[in-house]
Protein backbone atom coordinates (compact mmCIF):
# COMPACT_ATOMS: atom_id res chain seq x y z
CA UNK A 1 0.00 0.00 0.00
CA UNK A 2 1.73 2.96 -0.78
CA UNK A 3 0.28 6.74 0.27
CA UNK A 4 1.49 9.91 1.30
CA UNK A 5 3.65 10.83 5.00
CA UNK A 6 2.56 13.18 6.62
CA UNK A 7 3.97 14.64 10.22
CA UNK A 8 0.53 15.02 12.29
CA UNK A 9 1.80 17.87 14.41
CA UNK A 10 2.50 19.94 11.26
CA UNK A 11 0.55 19.07 8.12
CA UNK A 12 -2.23 16.57 9.09
CA UNK A 13 -4.16 17.30 6.36
CA UNK A 14 -1.79 16.79 3.80
CA UNK A 15 -1.28 12.73 4.83
CA UNK A 16 -2.98 9.53 2.70
CA UNK A 17 -2.94 7.25 5.59
CA UNK A 18 -1.41 3.80 4.40
CA UNK A 19 -2.32 1.61 7.79
CA UNK A 20 -6.18 2.73 7.69
CA UNK A 21 -6.55 2.16 3.80
CA UNK A 22 -4.43 -1.37 4.43
CA UNK A 23 -6.74 -2.12 7.23
CA UNK A 24 -9.69 -1.39 5.22
CA UNK A 25 -8.54 -3.62 2.68
CA UNK A 26 -7.53 -6.63 5.02
CA UNK A 27 -11.13 -6.35 6.14
CA UNK A 28 -12.55 -7.28 2.42
CA UNK A 29 -10.21 -9.67 2.37
CA UNK A 30 -11.60 -11.47 5.28
CA UNK A 31 -14.71 -11.72 3.62
CA UNK A 32 -13.22 -14.14 1.08
CA UNK A 33 -12.96 -17.08 4.21
CA UNK A 34 -14.88 -20.04 3.18
CA UNK A 35 -14.32 -22.55 5.96
CA UNK A 36 -16.60 -24.84 3.97
CA UNK A 37 -14.72 -25.00 0.90
CA UNK A 38 -11.73 -25.33 3.32
CA UNK A 39 -10.69 -21.69 2.02
CA UNK A 40 -8.66 -19.63 4.37
CA UNK A 41 -7.07 -16.24 4.09
CA UNK A 42 -5.04 -14.92 6.76
CA UNK A 43 -2.94 -11.71 6.78
CA UNK A 44 -0.26 -10.26 8.52
CA UNK A 45 0.69 -6.81 8.43
CA UNK A 46 4.52 -5.07 8.20
CA UNK A 47 4.11 -1.18 8.87
CA UNK A 48 7.26 1.21 8.09
CA UNK A 49 6.47 3.25 10.47
CA UNK A 50 9.12 6.31 11.17
CA UNK A 51 7.90 7.93 14.49
CA UNK A 52 4.34 7.55 16.38
CA UNK A 53 3.70 11.02 15.45
CA UNK A 54 3.92 10.46 11.75
CA UNK A 55 1.84 8.96 8.77
CA UNK A 56 4.32 6.41 7.01
CA UNK A 57 3.96 6.40 3.39
CA UNK A 58 3.68 2.80 2.54
CA UNK A 59 2.43 -0.65 4.52
CA UNK A 60 2.30 -3.93 3.65
CA UNK A 61 0.36 -7.56 4.13
CA UNK A 62 1.14 -10.31 3.65
CA UNK A 63 -1.87 -13.26 3.10
CA UNK A 64 -2.01 -16.92 3.84
CA UNK A 65 -4.46 -18.13 0.87
CA UNK A 66 -4.98 -21.83 1.43
CA UNK A 67 -7.57 -24.11 -0.35
CA UNK A 68 -8.28 -27.46 -1.57
CA UNK A 69 -9.78 -26.90 -4.70
CA UNK A 70 -7.74 -24.94 -7.32
CA UNK A 71 -11.02 -22.91 -8.91
CA UNK A 72 -11.69 -21.39 -5.35
CA UNK A 73 -7.51 -20.07 -5.06
CA UNK A 74 -8.22 -18.77 -8.69
CA UNK A 75 -11.47 -16.68 -7.41
CA UNK A 76 -9.49 -15.08 -4.29
CA UNK A 77 -6.55 -14.09 -6.68
CA UNK A 78 -9.33 -12.67 -9.00
CA UNK A 79 -10.69 -10.88 -6.40
CA UNK A 80 -7.48 -9.67 -4.48
CA UNK A 81 -6.52 -7.95 -7.67
CA UNK A 82 -9.80 -6.47 -7.91
CA UNK A 83 -9.01 -4.72 -4.64
CA UNK A 84 -6.31 -2.45 -6.59
CA UNK A 85 -9.90 -0.76 -8.41
CA UNK A 86 -11.08 0.22 -4.64
CA UNK A 87 -9.08 2.53 -2.81
CA UNK A 88 -10.48 3.33 0.47
CA UNK A 89 -8.64 6.43 1.18
CA UNK A 90 -7.83 8.75 -2.34
CA UNK A 91 -4.22 9.46 -2.66
CA UNK A 92 -3.35 5.57 -1.84
CA UNK A 93 -3.11 3.24 -4.13
CA UNK A 94 -2.41 -0.86 -3.65
CA UNK A 95 -0.32 -3.51 -4.96
CA UNK A 96 -1.13 -6.97 -5.43
CA UNK A 97 1.80 -9.29 -5.95
CA UNK A 98 2.37 -13.13 -4.99
CA UNK A 99 2.06 -16.65 -6.38
CA UNK A 100 -1.24 -18.87 -5.81
CA UNK A 101 0.27 -22.16 -5.40
CA UNK A 102 -1.02 -25.46 -5.55
CA UNK A 103 -3.97 -26.36 -3.68
CA UNK A 104 -3.22 -27.92 -0.27
CA UNK A 105 -3.08 -31.23 -0.33
CA UNK A 106 -5.62 -33.54 1.74
CA UNK A 107 -3.95 -35.15 4.49
CA UNK A 108 -4.88 -36.97 7.46
CA UNK A 109 -4.43 -33.63 9.86
CA UNK A 110 -6.18 -31.21 7.30
CA UNK A 111 -9.60 -33.30 6.34
CA UNK A 112 -11.93 -31.95 9.14
CA UNK A 113 -10.81 -28.59 8.20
Amino acid sequence: MRGRTAHLGVDPEKEANTVHALAHQILQTSQLNDLAYCLSVQANINNRCTAFNVIADHAEAVLDVRALDRDKLDEVDAALKSLRDKPWISDTSLEVTGVVRSPMPTTGTNTHL
